[in-house]
C-alpha cells in the first residue's frame, strides 16, 4: 500500500466549477514531481554581495502514459484526443487518484498548466505509442 496513493494519477478541469471534467490517466508512470523555487536576486551597489530570497515555490510534474496499453474502450486514439483536449489549460491535479491534491498557499486547490504533451514511441520491435504530459503550477505550492 502507498503512503500518497495506489491509484494512476488523474487531472480535473473546472474542479469545484459546474461542468467539472476529469480524466483519469491509466498506464501512467511519474516520471518527474519536483519543486522549482524561483528566487530574487538583491546585490550591493557598494560590495557587489549578493542576496537571494525565495519567491515560493512552484511545482513541475511530467508523466509518461503508454497508450499501447488501451486495448478497450477507450482506445489509444480517444485516450490521446481527450488529454490534448486540454492542453494550454488549467486543471487540478492528483498524482494518485486516491490521494491528495495539490495545495496553493493559501490552502485551496492549485492549478496546474498541462503546458506540453509529447508524442513519442517505445524503441523496440512494435514501436509502441507513449506520450509525455508536463505540468506545471501556477501558484505557489503548499505541499505534495
Amino acid at each position: 500500500m502507498g503512503i500518497f496513493g495506489t491509484t494512476s494519477p488523474k487531472f480535473v478541469y473546472a474542479h469545484g466549477e459546474g461542468g467539472e471534467v476529469t480524466v483519469n490517466l491509466p498506464y501512467s508512470t511519474i516520471v518527474t514531481s519536483e519543486p522549482a523555487t524561483d528566487y530574487v536576486e538583491q546585490k550591493s551597489a557598494l560590495s557587489g554581495d549578493r542576496t537571494f530570497l525565495p519567491r515560493g515555490t512552484h511545482w513541475v510534474v511530467e508523466i509518461k502514459i503508454n497508450l499501447w496499453k488501451h486495448t478497450t474502450s477507450p482506445t489509444p486514439g480517444e485516450q490521446y484526443a481527450a488529454i490534448t483536449a486540454y492542453k494550454g489549460m488549467l486543471v487540478s491535479l492528483w498524482l494518485h487518484a486516491d490521494g491528495e491534491q495539490f495545495y496553493k498557499s493559501a490552502g485551496v486547490d492549485a492549478l496546474f498548466l498541462l503546458r506540453e504533451i509529447t508524442p513519442s514511441f517505445i524503441t523496440d520491435t512494435d514501436f509502441k505509442d507513449v506520450i509525455l504530459l508536463r505540468f506545471e503550477s501556477t501558484d505557489t505550492i503548499l505541499q505534495a
